[in-house]
C-alpha cells in the first residue's frame, strides 16, 4: 500500500478450501494455499467457469516446539511420531528428564500444518485422544511456553512472529538416528534441508491476472523471509 498509493490491501484469515472457495464467488482477489487444488476444487471451479491460476511463492516449514527449560534440543522424526501419537509419554525415553509429556495441537485437525505434520512426521496416524487441543496456532505457543512439559507444533514463520512473546525453544530434526539433526531457519528452509517443509501459493482466477497481482506476487518473493522459489 505505501508502495501504491490509493491500493486498499485487505487481508483476512481462513482454511485453504474456504479462501479458494471465495476466490471462486468472486469475493476475494487473491488466496494463499498451502497445497495444490484438489480434484473436487478443480471441477467446482471449471463448473462456473472459474480458470484458477496459481504461482508459488514461498516456502515454509512445520517445526515442533517446547519449553525454553526443556533439556531436549533434538529428535529424531520416529521420536516425533511417538510422542504425538501417544507412545512416548515420559521426556526420558527420549534424552529428557523425568516428566511426564504433555502434547499440544492444533484444533483444526485439516488445517496445512496439520495435514502436513500428519503426512511427513506420523506417516499419516492420528493424534493421540489425550492431547491437548488450543484453537489458534498462537495458543499453542502460549500453552508451551508455560508449561516445562510441553510439546507443539506450529508453522515456522508463525513462531518467529510470537517468539519474543513466548519462551519456546525450536527442536532440531533428523530423519534417522545416523543422520545429523538440522535446526529450522529461514537458510535451512530456503536450501531445503529441514526435513517438514510445505509450499505457499497464490490463486487467482483468470488467465491474464491485473497487473496489480502480478506486482504483489513479486513484492511477496523480493520480501520472502525463507525459502526462495526455485
Amino acid at each position: 500500500m505505501a508502495q501504491k498509493p490509493g491500493v486498499n490491501a485487505v487481508v483476512s484469515s481462513g482454511g485453504t478450501r474456504s479462501t479458494i472457495e471465495a476466490v471462486i464467488r468472486h469475493e476475494v482477489e487473491i488466496a494463499v494455499a498451502a497445497h495444490f487444488l484438489d480434484r473436487n476444487q478443480k471441477k467446482t471451479a471449471v463448473d462456473v467457469g472459474v480458470d484458477l491460476q496459481e504461482r508459488l511463492v514461498r516456502w515454509d516449514a512445520v517445526i515442533v516446539l517446547v519449553n525454553h527449560h526443556n533439556p531436549v534440543r533434538e529428535l529424531t522424526m520416529d521420536q516425533v511420531r511417538s510422542i504425538f501419537v501417544g507412545q512416548v509419554i515420559r521426556w526420558n525415553s527420549v534424552g529428557g528428564s523425568e516428566a511426564p509429556v504433555e502434547a499440544y495441537i492444533h484444533e483444526y485437525r485439516r488445517s496445512e500444518s496439520a495435514m502436513l505434520f500428519r503426512k511427513h512426521v506420523l506417516a499419516n496416524a492420528d493424534f493421540a485422544t489425550n492431547t491437548n487441543v488450543r484453537g489458534y496456532r498462537k495458543f499453542i505457543l502460549q500453552a508451551v511456553s508455560g508449561n516445562k512439559n510441553g510439546v507443539g507444533y506450529a508453522p515456522l514463520d508463525r513462531v518467529i512472529e510470537f517468539q519474543a512473546i513466548y519462551s519456546v525453544k525450536l527442536l532440531a530434526m533428523r530423519l534417522t538416528g545416523v543422520i545429523p539433526a538440522v535446526r529450522p531457519s529461514k537458510e535451512t528452509v530456503g536450501n531445503k534441508t529441514y526435513p517438514v517443509i510445505q509450499r505457499l501459493f497464490f490463486y487467482w482466477g483468470g488467465k491474464s491476472a491485473g497487473q496489480l497481482l502480478t506486482d504483489f506476487g513479486t513484492f511477496c518473493e523480493e520480501r520472502n523471509r525463507f525459502g526462495r522459489v526455485r
